[in-house]
């Protein structure tokens, strides 16, 4: 299995080695030259995935590591029996980590006690 995979996201050709061939392009160089043979597309947001791109391709899965899918024609990956996913809700904890690392921080700096407040 061929795997074409945004270069942007994290640790890919890790994760999917062990299942297909992972060729790891940048977003903006995803082109229907370089998908021409994959079975499986990953993408950020920046790849527009639609007709431009898949037709006379070998896709049969787009995966998407956003949360958004507005890059992504998935009417036409619908009517192409194209499979498709989506990432929402992975990045939840983290953003909860960040938000809660910033808190305390400012909490440290200014003296502002945290204990007892809510957002």
């Amino acid at each position: 299995m061929k795997i074409i995979a945004d270069a942007n996201i994290p640790f890919v050709a890790e994760c999917f080695s062990s299942i297909g061939e992972v060729t790891v392009v940048g977003g903006r160089q995803i082109t229907p030259s370089i998908i021409t043979d994959a079975d499986v597309l990953l993408v950020r947001s920046i790849t527009p995935v639609g007709a431009d791109l898949l037709t006379n391709s070998k896709v049969r899965f787009v995966g998407t590591a956003t949360i958004g899918y507005d890059h992504v024609d998935v009417d036409y990956l619908s009517r192409n029996n194209i499979g498709f996913a989506s990432a929402p809700g992975s990045n939840a904890n983290s953003a909860a980590e960040y938000v809660i690392a910033g808190l305390l921080e400012v909490g440290q700096k200014y003296d502002i006690e945290l204990e007892n407040k809510s957002i």
